[in-house]
């Protein structure tokens, strides 16, 4: 799982892939995101993000 400042931004989910949010934020976390993956239209929004980190997170028994 990657981070911006305290912000869960992308994950890699065994059998998924990467999964890395859009960017909500500003020019740093943007940075940390073009790390992750420089394909914009690949990214999730927030609302797909939070739910695959929360089901990716529940097969490993970790709950949010």
């Amino acid at each position: 799982m990657w981070f911006s400042y305290r912000t869960p931004v992308g994950f890699l989910a065994p059998g998924t892939g990467y999964v890395v949010r859009e960017n909500a934020w500003g020019p740093t976390t943007g940075k940390h995101l073009n790390y992750l993956n420089s394909n914009k239209a690949g990214r999730v929004s927030g609302e797909q993000f939070t739910e695959q980190l929360a089901d990716a997170l529940s097969h490993l028994g970790v709950t949010v």
